[in-house]
């Protein structure tokens, strides 16, 4: 699976996950192409609204995408926690 970080434009990386992709969701129709279709995408945002509109879009265009929900801001929390191991 392909993690995919859906940034603000303005925003640049910002917080990643390790093997991410940054890609702003303005940019998103323009390079959809670009994903892989060969595998899942796990899209992510800081708190998930901005992944779950991608997630959408990707799906009509025929990529396997998947949001994670709450967000990166979650996810972190979550792993902080002990809930969620990182992988090596």
């Amino acid at each position: 699976m392909q993690a995919l970080a859906i940034q603000m434009a303005d925003r640049g990386a910002g917080a990643a996950m390790k093997l991410a992709i940054n890609l702003p969701l303005s940019q998103l129709r323009e390079r959809h192409g670009e994903l892989p279709r060969d595998r899942g995408v796990l899209l992510y945002c800081q708190v998930g609204q901005r992944g779950y509109y991608a997630t959408r879009f990707l799906r009509q265009h025929g990529v396997d995408a998947s949001n994670l929900s709450g967000g990166f801001t979650t996810w972190k929390a979550l792993r902080g926690a002990g809930l969620v191991a990182e992988r090596s």
